[in-house]
C-alpha cells in the first residue's frame, strides 16, 4: 500500500480525507468533527453551511474554512469543499491550496461482505483489519492497534489505499462511502 498520510487533514477535534471529483477536490470526514450541523434546508444562506477554520495539517492549527457540501447525521459522514469563491476568495484560495498540496484517495468499493483493510493510527504506519458490510455500513475487527476517539474522519482503506468508508467508532458502524455517499457525488467518481 503507497502512504496515504498526506490524504489526511486536520478537521475540527478529528480528520478528513482529500478525494478527486471531476475537476475539484473535496473532504471527507465523520459528521460528527463538524462544530455544527448545518440547517436541514435548500435554501439556507452559504454563510449557514460554511465553517471558519475548520481544516487544517494534521498537527497543526486548524485556518482554513470549508463548505459542508452533503452531510448525513444519521449515517455520520460529510463531504466538505472549497467556501464561496465569489464572496470569500482569500478562503477559497487557502482551501484550494491545502488541499491542492494532499494526495488524494481514490473511492473503491467494498467486493464481497469481508475484507482485509487498513486504518491509519494518529502516528507511525498504517495497521491492519479486517472489515465486514452488514447493510451498507462497515464493521471494523480484528484491528492491529486500538482505534481512539481522534481517528475520526479518517479513512477505512483497501489493501490498495484507496478509501472504502469512514471511520466514526471502534467497530461500527462506519459509513460505506459505496453507500453512504451522496448519488451526484458518485456519479463524478465513477
Amino acid at each position: 500500500m503507497t502512504d496515504v498520510a498526506n490524504s489526511i487533514l486536520r478537521v475540527g477535534e478529528g480528520r478528513g480525507f482529500v478525494i478527486a471529483a471531476n475537476s475539484r477536490r473535496l473532504v471527507v470526514t465523520a459528521a460528527h468533527c463538524l462544530p455544527r450541523l448545518p440547517p436541514a434546508a435548500s435554501i439556507s444562506h452559504i454563510s449557514e453551511r460554511t465553517y471558519r477554520n475548520l481544516l487544517g495539517v494534521t498537527g497543526k492549527r486548524r485556518n482554513v474554512w470549508a463548505e459542508c457540501l452533503f452531510v448525513d447525521p444519521v449515517a455520520d459522514i460529510a463531504v466538505l469543499g472549497s467556501p464561496d469563491d465569489q464572496d470569500l476568495s482569500e478562503q477559497a484560495d487557502a482551501y484550494e491550496r491545502l488541499v491542492g498540496g494532499a494526495t488524494p484517495l481514490e473511492v473503491s468499493e467494498l467486493h464481497g461482505e469481508t475484507a482485509k483493510a487498513q486504518l491509519l493510527p494518529l502516528h507511525g504506519p498504517s495497521f491492519s483489519c479486517v472489515v465486514k458490510a452488514i447493510g451498507g455500513a462497515l464493521w471494523i475487527e480484528n484491528p492491529a492497534q486500538k482505534i481512539k476517539g481522534e481517528m475520526s474522519g479518517s479513512p477505512i482503506l483497501a489493501e490498495d489505499g484507496s478509501a472504502l468508508g469512514v471511520i466514526v467508532t471502534p467497530h461500527g458502524p462506519n459509513p460505506g462511502l459505496e453507500t453512504h455517499l451522496p448519488g451526484w457525488l458518485l456519479s463524478e467518481l465513477w
